[in-house]
């Protein structure tokens, strides 16, 4: 029945040829327009996503809340905390400004709240010895903060020298502040970048990798339109931290889905017209040398325009828009569909080397491939139509076009190309199809037909138990450039646990909850620390706010930047009253 139907329609169409190429093209030409009018991508991935499943749900409820969609995480790296922290702060004022690429900016290292309470957050014996040696440094704290020069700097070190002679200090308790003013002012006079921290020197240590971090979070305004909605506004941000950079020795990466998603659809965009080129004269070659004709060869190239443009019209009006895996539709069509126009052609040959009259080839062809080209199709079919079931929108819209393409690339393969069969006329095939040269390898597969299926069946069944250590990967970062900028900055900030890149966040009804839950979460092997707003209440208040006051009262007078000395100036008589000689001696020995 299929031979039958089939072989009707090819009769039709090479008894009409000129018809039915004509309805064909004016059909590509219609569909073609009606694409080219109403073509929509929409880029946004988590449109692809399912929002009727409990995961999905609690996802958008969250995003609801917080925001957490749209982001370009910003990563700011200096070589001191003051650099890290003044270079973030001028990258975001300078962001903000920018009132027509982006939504808002957000500074996710400066935090007002552990500023004014960090120290409540220490332990209370930590906390005593902390204040206990602010309190102890005093004088030198005076010195620095009421004249935050080179002048002041050196008043600091000769009241420390003080406490070297009461025997309160010990020499090498000099070694780790003034080898680190040294290093500074060795880079100065050698023209080579220099950096000092404040920060450091009275911590008395190297900076710990977050230290040096800072960190914006960016809500741009997206262009979904695009392959990468986000290239607009990621190039304006690396365009204005240039200068940022240079002036505070800082570098400026970028990373979070806006960044990683861009980078993985903006591949397509990457040698793409040599990679176009290279394709078409594959495809090309292979026509060749399976048609042998330039007229079957521009035959099948039509057929396969009027099939691509139907799907991407047939396409466009099921789903009103492409996203960005549903778009592949089309590289299917031409991998997938065309072989049934190959096969069509090849038979045809065949069926023409025989016969020699070319309407009897192209029936004889047609009776020969209708059963096999249906099937085929309609397997080919199935197996997309089988993503319709998906929750995950982009697969399921994939097949349905895809799917829908494979049907049309059999109706075409059946109607327009035995039209343009009998149209462009190709010459008779004098010589049989085939490659004599591979004959000797038919025949032995065919002579030693069954060793051969047995031994392929023992490699089978000894393989099969390897199936045993098979894992599945469903980490889809494993499957870009692990050295790209916002992946590579990811999977830095993925080692750092205290950045939280491996974290999850869930949404309770009270707080009483959210604790319960953290407490279940914290009992976890898996999970190194689980927050709620909890966390920010620091515990043993009314033993650390006394110490906090004491020291705070102690301290006043040496923080009050009221009675702040006036810049130095220029003058020689100035610097040599404000640094005496014996005071650089001594200092000069320290180091």
């Amino acid at each position: 029945m299929i031979t039958r139907a089939v072989v009707s329609v090819i009769d039709f169409a090479i008894g009409h040829a000129r018809l039915v190429v004509a309805a064909g093209i004016l059909l590509a030409a219609a569909c073609g327009i009606y694409a080219t009018y109403n073509f929509r991508l929409n880029s946004d991935i988590n449109a692809l996503l399912p929002t009727n499943v409990e995961w999905r749900k609690n996802e958008l409820n969250f995003e609801k809340a917080f925001r957490r969609f749209g982001l370009i995480e910003v990563v700011i790296q200096a070589p001191t905390p003051e650099l890290a922290n003044a270079a973030t702060e001028d990258l975001a004022r300078t962001l903000a400004s920018e009132k027509t690429l982006f939504e808002s900016v957000a500074n996710a290292s400066n935090s007002t709240f552990f500023a004014r309470h960090g120290l409540l957050f220490l332990q209370t014996r930590n906390l005593g010895t902390t204040l206990d040696g602010l309190v102890e440094g005093e004088p030198v704290i005076h010195d620095i903060a009421q004249d935050r020069s080179l002048r002041g700097l050196v008043a600091g070190l000769e009241d420390a020298l003080l406490g070297l002679q009461s025997n309160r200090l010990k020499l090498e308790d000099f070694a780790g502040p003034l080898n680190l003013v040294s290093d500074s002012l060795d880079n100065v006079l050698a023209g080579r970048p220099s950096s000092f921290s404040w920060r450091l020197l009275t911590e008395g240590k190297g900076a710990s990798p977050n230290e040096s971090l800072g960190f914006l979070e960016v809500r741009p305004f997206l262009d979904f339109s695009s392959v990468e909605p986000g290239e607009q506004a990621e190039a304006a941000i690396h365009r204005l931290a240039g200068p940022i950079e240079s002036k505070y020795q800082a570098t400026v990466r970028l990373t979070g889905p806006v960044a990683i998603d861009d980078e993985q659809f903006g591949s397509i965009k990457e040698n793409a017209v040599r990679n176009g080129v290279g394709t078409v004269a594959i495809v090309l070659l292979i026509l060749w040398l399976a048609l042998r004709s330039g007229r079957l060869i521009a035959a099948l190239v039509v057929n396969l325009m009027v099939g691509l443009a139907a799907t991407a019209a047939f396409g466009l009006f099921m789903v009103g828009a492409f996203n960005v895996i549903s778009i592949y539709f089309a590289v299917l069509f031409v991998g997938i569909g065309v072989d049934f126009a190959i096969q069509f052609s090849v038979r045809y040959r065949d069926e023409r080397h025989h016969s020699g009259a070319l309407r009897r080839a192209i029936e004889r062809a047609g009776s020969r491939v209708a059963t096999p080209l249906a099937l085929a199709a309609l397997a080919t079919a199935a197996g997309f139509f089988s993503f319709l079931p998906t929750d995950y929108r982009g697969l399921s819209e994939l097949g349905m076009i895809a799917g829908a393409g494979m049907l049309i690339a059999f109706l075409s393969s059946i109607t327009v190309l035995p039209a343009l069969i009998v149209l462009v006329n190709p010459p008779g095939e004098p010589e049989p199809l085939g490659y004599s040269v591979l004959a000797p390898i038919d025949n032995y597969l065919a002579k030693h037909r069954k060793p051969i299926i047995a031994g392929t069946a023992l490699v089978v069944a000894c393989a099969l138990p390897s199936l045993y250590w098979l894992r599945f990967d469903f980490n889809p970062l494993d499957l870009q450039n692990p050295k790209s900028e916002a992946v590579a900055t990811y999977l830095e900030l993925r080692r750092n646990p205290s950045v939280g890149a491996n974290s999850i966040e869930a949404l309770a009804p009270s707080l009483e909850q959210a604790d319960a839950m953290a407490g279940r979460l914290r009992m976890l092997p898996e999970v190194l620390s689980a927050t709620t707003l909890s966390t920010f209440i620091p515990s043993d208040q009314n033993a650390k706010v006394p110490l906090l006051q004491n020291a705070a009262a102690r301290l006043a007078g040496a923080l009050d930047v009221r009675t702040a000395s006036p810049a130095p100036t220029a003058s020689p008589s100035t610097a040599v009253r404000s640094s005496p000689r014996v005071s650089i001696s001594v200092i000069a020995h320290a180091v």
